[in-house]
């Protein structure tokens, strides 16, 4: 799902995990791939999800905290923060939420 490349020279990707309604699917990240990437690869898994009306949340290694994913730049501090935490695995949560949610953002 990336365009190539490795996190932090050990030649592994981020592996993420995505749930979305109860099902998760694994996918690789890199510091190449970016949003409209990694969208489409989770819709292509789960083609009800669409990225205007879906939220993507990672939690925080350590801190237990739900980090928002909106930018590119968002995918790289999701990677450093990782790679500083020596955690290989992301848990990523995608939520679906109506466009007067969208609104108030």
């Amino acid at each position: 799902m990336s365009c190539g490349g490795e996190l932090d020279g050990s030649g592994h990707p981020l592996l993420v995990t995505c749930e979305y309604y109860g099902e998760m699917h694994v996918v690789n990240v890199t510091k190449e791939t970016c949003m409209d990437e990694l969208y489409a690869e989770l819709c292509e898994r789960w083609p009800e999800m669409d990225r205007a009306s879906t939220r993507l949340q990672y939690e925080a290694p350590k801190d237990k905290m739900m980090v928002g994913l909106r930018r590119d730049e968002d995918i790289l501090n999701m990677i450093r923060f990782h790679v500083v935490s020596k955690a290989s695995i992301c848990n990523v949560v995608a939520t679906r939420f109506s466009v007067s949610e969208k609104q108030k953002r």
